[in-house]
């Protein structure tokens, strides 16, 4: 389901007057270099009942000295923990295995961008009054800065709803824009990818959309995603970005991705909806068998890449037995 999020959010509430907690999931290492900016915006929100959890994957510059200047002087709790030093991906897993499970919701935060001063305000309102129960997902489009702070354009607007069919190709959220429910937090702690996978921002919107969880995309910006020569991902909009998707779609590299996601998947497909079911054994389908069987899952699974191009390097991929 897409929820229609609103142009000017104030400052959410439950019904019981109650402003919600947000546990915001900062991964560092050896950002000192932005990290003052990304801090500055945090600490601008205009949704100010937030605690920060930081996991250092073991920097060797002044990030955490960063860290405790800011904390000082501020209602907000900061914690740091040591992260596993396992890449981007599994420090982001394993903060979100250890943080608390008391915050109503939780939010990823790169070390590097400038969050919009009511991101956090947006997103709590596109998800606020959902059941509790129910796991939630909002992520939203980003502007792409360069080195020196300076506007280079922004992310793919998407128009399709989020789903399954979507999310089992294609990750169309970033990471540094995404706000969950508690309800969520708990999925992804009981389905921890068995093996290692390529980011933790999709197996986020998979997993939630898998579950049938509620996943909100705003096509708002809220976040000025940098782009400098260490960045662990970057824009998607260039053409040579969208070549060099395509090769990897092509040499095999999304097949060892759906092998970790389809590995944890399959463990949780007795709690999908029966119709996620279906899609998601015809997508496993889809990667064995000979060529026309292959092609046929494929249909049947009604899975889709936008832009529309990219819907045929699916199929090529298909062919080739690279899915």
């Amino acid at each position: 389901m897409q929820t229609v999020v609103p142009d000017r959010p104030g400052i959410p509430n439950d019904q019981m007057g109650h402003t919600p907690s947000v546990a915001i999931l900062m991964c560092t290492f050896n950002g000192d270099r932005y990290l003052d900016e990304q801090l500055d915006s945090i600490g601008r929100q205009t949704h100010q009942n937030w605690s920060l959890f930081v996991s250092d994957d073991g920097s060797s510059d002044n990030t955490l000295k960063i860290l405790r200047n800011f904390e000082e002087g501020r209602q907000q709790p900061l914690h740091i923990q040591n992260g596993p030093r396992r890449g981007f991906a599994e420090n982001f897993i394993s903060l979100m295995q250890q943080c608390p499970e008391d915050a109503d919701f939780y939010a990823f935060a790169d070390q590097d961008d400038i969050w919009a001063e009511d991101k956090i305000a947006r997103a709590v309102a596109a998800l606020n009054g959902i059941a509790p129960e129910r796991p939630t997902l909002y992520f939203s489009r980003t502007t792409y800065i360069d080195a020196a702070g300076t506007p280079t354009g922004q992310s793919r607007l998407f128009t399709h709803r989020p789903c399954l069919r979507n999310a089992l190709v294609q990750s169309i959220g970033g990471g540094n824009t995404m706000l969950f429910s508690r309800a969520a937090l708990k999925l992804l702690r009981r389905f921890r990818p068995v093996k290692p996978i390529v980011s933790h921002d999709w197996w986020t919107y998979l997993l939630i959309s898998a579950l049938d969880g509620h996943v909100v995309y705003d096509p708002v910006t809220t976040v000025q995603y940098r782009q400098h020569g260490q960045n662990a991902a970057g824009q998607n909009i260039t053409f040579r970005a969208n070549l060099a998707r395509l090769k990897k779609m092509l040499h095999g590299n999304y097949k060892d991705w759906h092998d970790s996601h389809v590995a944890t998947l399959s463990l949780a497909m007795p709690f999908m909806p029966h119709s996620n079911r279906e899609i998601f054994e015809n997508f496993v389908a889809a990667r064995s068998g000979n060529f026309f069987s292959r092609l046929y899952s494929l249909h049947r699974s009604g899975v889709f890449r936008r832009p529309r191009w990219s819907q045929w390097g699916l199929y090529l991929s298909a062919m080739l037995n690279k899915l």
